[in-house]
């Protein structure tokens, strides 16, 4: 299982995109980007699992 993360500073923007082989490391990942950037209005950061067939956020 690979595990992506999404972090995008403006809508429709530029994105740093991660993955991860780890679930535990993408979640641990996925939080520290929300304690730098969560506080900014314009930041979006997602994680995604992928179950094969689709992606949910």
């Amino acid at each position: 299982m690979v595990a992506p993360a999404v972090l995008r500073f403006t809508a429709n923007g530029p994105a740093v995109t991660e993955e991860w082989a780890a679930e535990a490391t993408a979640r641990r990942t996925w939080r520290d980007w929300i304690g730098l950037y969560g506080s900014d209005e314009n930041v979006l950061v997602r994680l995604i699992e992928d179950t094969g067939d689709r992606e949910r956020a």
